[in-house]
């Protein structure tokens, strides 16, 4: 079991198999290719929180679009989830932790970022699995982008999400690195994060 903490996507926790540990404090999930994981690097977007009455608990739900997972906080931590917004991006490091049959995360850290850190992570996490996807020019993926941008800007641009949804078939860490080449070469701008038009 790795002690470092990993940074997977929230799919990889929600489908791995619970374990506790033995002291009954937390806990590891083994993931599909038998990793087994305690400590999480974990990156999404806050599409829901709770805080109780009682000012004792309180919880985040995160979505890094693969699946969502609570982030819970306890007693004089839970400032930190009542200060979230809704559409917040958070960079998280924590425990694996389960009750009553949910994995959640317990952070040791929470970090907001913005939407190019959230790119970042995409990329990092697609390339694990990059290897084993069938080769494509890369310019033929950036002629591809720049046609599909050409063809869903209305005059407002493109949402990034909305453009990886429609390249569904297309390996999204080719897609992103895509993006990224056209705007190195000055062909794709971001007016606004998350947001991209032709020059």
């Amino acid at each position: 079991m790795t002690d470092t903490a990993v940074k997977l996507w929230i799919r990889d926790i929600i489908s791995g198999k619970y374990t506790p540990n033995e002291s009954g404090y937390g806990g590891s999930v083994a993931t599909s290719d038998g990793t087994i994981i305690s400590k999480v690097r974990v990156l999404g977007t806050v599409v829901d929180k709770f805080v109780s009455d009682t000012g004792s608990f309180a919880s985040a739900t995160i979505d890094d679009s693969t699946e969502t997972i609570n982030v819970k906080l306890f007693k004089d931590r839970i400032s930190e989830i009542e200060d979230l917004k809704i559409g917040d991006i958070l960079d998280i490091l924590g425990d694996i932790n389960e009750y009553q049959g949910e994995v959640y995360v317990l952070p040791r850290a929470m970090t907001k970022v913005d939407i190019n850190w959230e790119m970042l992570r995409r990329v990092e996490l697609n390339a694990k699995s990059s290897a084993s996807a069938p080769a494509v020019q890369t310019e033929k993926v950036e002629e591809l982008v720049f046609k599909k941008l050409e063809e869903l800007d209305k005059g407002s641009g493109v949402e990034l999400e909305s453009l990886i949804k429609v390249l569904k078939d297309l390996d999204e860490n080719l897609v992103m690195s895509a993006v990224r080449n056209l705007m190195s070469k000055g062909d794709v701008f971001e007016p606004k994060k998350g947001i991209l038009r032709l020059v």
